[in-house]
């Protein structure tokens, strides 16, 4: 069923959507998990961001040439068959899946601020389901409703990430900076790869107008211009946010807080101030979930009209929202959560976002090489898609060897997975093959 015209968005909210996504899945945390390697950890930056741009491009390029619902899954079916479109769908999917746990944490932790027992264990995990189901109602209201949600949230939320970017300097202390640059005293050859997944994860989001091709008006336009803007204004704000606050507080003292920029605030300017900075990263990371549940719920919905999913996950309603598969997807992550428990909001965060951005590079290493193979892109593109391909590889490398071996295990469950589902493989064959031709032939 196609989504309305009255319920699709346009450029602005779709690169609020792009941007909302990847600012809220990491830089009110960012600081607290860079703080364990040190200041050193920012110039990670230098090779994160350039890996990001490279995907803001593929993605970019591919949905302005051939605009696919489903982004990432629906280009590697059509360029590289059947079980790479899977194989890429379930692990985005999944992974996504994860991190929307892990960002429901962030939504707790800075919530903490005002209701202290959520900091406990018990509340962590009873605070992290209850945002999980708030979500998925705002997602059951419509697209144009979680689009509002996150434009607002982000306005709310860049306001004082802003300002700590930029007033912060006025209290920057250069021999705390000193202090805290490499505190370890880790040759840099090896603090800066420890810090890439984690910054990567920073950037995921890059595909979120291409995901959400259906809701977005003129997608062959907008979603492409969406997607360079949006990859734009996060990368601006991770870079000026995380720096400064090296220079207002000790690493150590970073790396043990749950609100790493409230605490910030809190030093330089007292409670008052703390508790707004608070107030607004909580609503922007509440505004970011409902983002990432809506690209869940999307690409499980393609996915499954396809007949590569369970088919529950594209039943819709009238208004063309998949509200079983939000539901089913929000009982999940609850289920997550619960297996998930652990003493500290800060040590549930970091146990879910290395294994989430391992599981959503699939997704982007394929795009990048069905940029890279298509015969109907110049020259240049094809070879950006090389180059993205080549980072989405050493992204990977840089992960830790536990972390590496769990996806592994998942990468390689795809394959019974897909097996058992060859019937329906074999009846889309000739359909493939029909979507082939006419993706060369346009």
């Amino acid at each position: 069923m196609t989504v309305p015209a009255s319920g699709k968005i346009g450029l602005f909210r779709a690169t609020m959507l792009v941007a909302g996504n990847m600012i809220g899945s990491g830089v009110f945390l960012m600081p607290a998990a860079m703080a364990q390697i040190g200041g050193i950890s920012s110039l990670g930056w230098v090779v994160a961001l350039p890996c990001a741009l490279l995907l803001a491009v593929v993605f970019a390029r591919l949905a302005t040439t051939d605009p696919q619902p489903g982004g990432p899954y629906a280009w590697a079916k059509l360029r590289l068959g059947l079980y790479a479109g899977f194989h890429s769908n379930a692990l985005y999917w999944l992974g996504n899946v994860v991190a929307n746990v892990a960002i429901a944490a962030s939504v707790v932790g800075y919530a903490s601020a005002f209701i202290p027992g959520l900091a406990t264990t018990s509340g962590t995990a009873a605070g992290v389901i209850v945002v999980i189901w708030l979500a998925a109602i705002a997602n059951i209201a419509g697209p144009g409703a979680v689009a509002l949600l996150e434009s607002a949230t982000t306005l709310l939320g860049l306001a004082p990430i802003l300002a700590v970017a930029i007033a912060g300097w006025w209290w920057f202390q250069p021999d705390l900076f000193s202090l805290n640059w490499n505190p370890s005293a880790t040759p840099p050859y090896q603090a800066v790869p420890g810090a890439l997944t984690l910054m990567f994860w920073a950037f995921t989001g890059v595909e979120s107008a291409a995901v959400a091709t259906d809701v977005v008006r003129d997608p062959s336009r907008n979603v492409g211009r969406a997607t360079l803007l949006g990859v734009g204004v996060a990368a601006v704000i991770y870079i000026a946010s995380t720096t400064v606050v090296f220079g207002l507080l000790p690493a150590e003292r970073l790396a043990t807080s749950a609100a790493p920029f409230e605490t910030a605030v809190q030093a330089v300017l007292g409670t008052g101030p703390a508790l707004v900075m608070a107030f607004c990263a909580m609503m922007k990371a509440a505004g970011a979930l409902g983002g990432w549940s809506l690209l869940v719920a999307e690409s499980g919905r393609v996915s499954a009209k396809d007949g590569l999913f369970v088919q529950v996950f594209a039943r819709v309603n009238r208004r063309g929202v998949p509200v079983i598969g939000i539901v089913v997807v929000a009982v999940l992550m609850s289920g997550i959560e619960l297996v998930s428990l652990a003493p500290t909001l800060g040590g549930l965060f970091g146990r879910l976002v290395s294994m989430s951005t391992l599981l959503l590079i699939p997704a982007y290493l394929f795009s990048s090489v069905a940029l890279a193979i298509s015969d109907d892109q110049r020259f240049a593109m094809r070879l950006v898609g090389f180059l993205a391909a080549v980072a989405m590889v050493y992204i990977a490398s840089t992960a830790s060897p536990g972390d590496a071996l769990l996806a592994l295990v998942l990468v390689l469950a795809t394959a019974p997975l897909f097996v058992l589902n060859r019937r329906t493989a074999r009846r889309l064959g000739s359909r493939l093959a029909g979507e082939r031709v006419a993706a060369d032939a346009g």
